[in-house]
């Protein structure tokens, strides 16, 4: 198994037990499917008989965020301009340091997808890590054209690749 976490906080963002692309060796696209948990007791074990009638404790979610514990966060447009732009420069940073022949072609490809997703901010959602660091690794959530395939768009350069 290859678990891909984040560089700032080691937290596991996906692992390749999902469907991953890797786009213009700039970003990963992280195919999911949107599954309901129940969080529900099963109150038999205890002798009760919960009633039908009563409310479940559910969540319906994209299975990606269940099994990494992604926790989803919202951004204003300005919001994001502002976190975007300050992680780029230390994604940048990084990548001039260990590979400086990719940062021209990187820049280009990092723009165009920041582009797409100021764009169409109104159908983009923000996942982050369980653990609260604001320079965090953000995963953008989107659904494909079809409409009911969802996946995560996430900058492959300040993640830490592990193999198990």
């Amino acid at each position: 198994m290859t678990s891909y976490k984040d560089m700032i906080t080691d937290d596991e963002l996906f692992t390749d037990a999902f469907p991953i692309k890797l786009i213009d060796d700039c970003y990963y696209e992280v195919e999911g499917k949107i599954v309901t948990e129940s969080y529900d007791a099963d109150e038999s074990v205890f002798g009760n008989n919960r009633s039908t009638e009563e409310g479940t404790n559910e969540k319906t979610d994209i299975d990606i965020a269940f099994a990494c514990q992604l926790i989803q966060t919202s951004f204003t447009k300005d919001e994001f301009m502002r976190y975007i732009g300050a992680y780029m420069r230390k994604l940048i940073a990084h990548v001039k340091s260990n590979e400086p022949d990719r940062v021209a072609n990187l820049k280009v490809n990092l723009q165009k997808k920041v582009d797409d997703i100021v764009s169409n901010f109104d159908d983009y959602k923000f996942y982050k890590c369980e653990t609260i660091n604001t320079e965090a690794t953000i995963l953008f959530f989107k659904y494909r054209d079809d409409g009911t395939t969802p996946y995560f768009t996430v900058f492959k350069d300040l993640l830490k690749i592990v193999k198990y």
